[in-house]
């Protein structure tokens, strides 16, 4: 091939050659998949300019015993990461990961370094537990069906772990670790998205804890032992939870120990959830001074994105606020 001829071709190929992307480029984004909204929602922030998770568990799912799609096994089954709390909440999720999203890279956040991690608390009435620890009477009445709960529930993990500001701020960087290993490409985006995010979270920590400041002292109840790590960090005076498990409806008993409560500590708000029959915690408040509020732990009912994990915990503090916030009318 003579000289001129190369030349030509040179020529012709060069702007061809220029538009080949690098293979760094070409990679496409990995396939992730996040169980929850707030788990998503981190992820999502992540892995903002890169890709976009999947969710698993969306509105009023419980993650406890949720039922996949087939739509939703194929994208496990293709995943590249799939990121979950861990098995004390994702429970329909132990056997799939063995064998459906077997070569995934798995994130379990509880395992994440630095995490504070709780127990659940046991009696569902804090005083009481309170009261069997410092060596009171072990024998008070307890309807058989929640004394069963108590010793299934008391000292297990208790895996809402993101309602923790710090616990976020580890969750965000855990994920970015993770990714950056499966796709060290990108790894300066991910590392650079979790800085931002990480400065996000402070900043929503500073609004959260100066808005419930003026709150802290003022007893309540929630509807399960949900949100320790939530009322620890902001220093919040929970007395109770109505039920030891979402899926327990409350004895006379316990309802009428709760009306004790109550009465005795002066309760100013008790807190259902929207996914829960309100009508229990109505039963709860009669010819009590008490009001009812709402509380979400996974925000269900918001649009799934980087945004909704913000969304859910500013939420959950305004509602805090405002029921604790007003007088009692007596």
């Amino acid at each position: 091939m003579n000289t001129q001829v190369i030349r030509l071709l040179a020529a012709v190929m060069a702007p061809l050659m220029l538009a080949i992307p690098s293979r760094d480029v070409l990679a496409a984004p990995p396939k992730v998949v996040a169980t929850i909204m707030p788990i998503h929602a981190l992820v999502s922030g992540v892995m903002a300019g890169v890709g976009e998770p999947d969710l698993l568990v969306s509105g009023y799912n419980s993650p406890h015993n949720y039922q996949m799609r087939p739509s939703e096994a194929r994208s496990l089954s293709a995943a590249d990461v799939v990121v979950w709390v861990g098995p004390t909440l994702e429970t329909f999720l132990i056997q799939p990961l063995k064998t459906i999203a077997g070569d995934s890279h798995v994130v379990t956040l509880l395992d994440s370094p630095g995490l504070t991690v709780r127990s659940f608390r046991g009696a569902g009435i804090w005083a009481e537990e309170e009261r069997k620890h410092a060596g009171a009477d072990e024998h008070e009445d307890h309807d058989d069906e929640e004394d069963h709960d108590h010793h299934h529930h008391e000292g297990s993990i208790d895996p809402h772990i993101w309602l923790s500001p710090d616990n976020a701020r580890v969750i965000v960087a855990s994920v970015a670790e993770a990714l950056s290993v499966v796709d060290p490409a990108n790894r300066d985006r991910y590392r650079d998205n979790a800085t931002d995010l990480e400065a996000r979270i402070a900043a929503m920590d500073t609004r959260i804890d100066n808005d419930l400041s003026a709150v802290r002292d003022v007893p309540f109840i929630v509807f399960h032992d949900a949100y320790q790590y939530f009322e620890r960090h902001y220093g919040l005076r929970s007395e109770g939870a109505i039920t030891l498990g979402p899926d327990r409806i409350p004895g006379a008993g316990r309802i009428s120990r709760l009306r004790a409560l109550i009465r005795d500590r002066g309760i100013a708000c008790v807190f259902t959830e929207p996914q829960f029959e309100p009508a229990i915690i109505a039963t709860v408040i009669e010819r009590t001074t008490a009001r009812q509020g709402t509380l979400d732990p996974l925000g269900a009912d918001l649009a799934a994105g980087a945004d909704a994990y913000f969304a859910m915990m500013e939420r959950n503090a305004r509602s805090i606020a405002a029921c604790l916030g007003r007088q009692n009318p007596n």
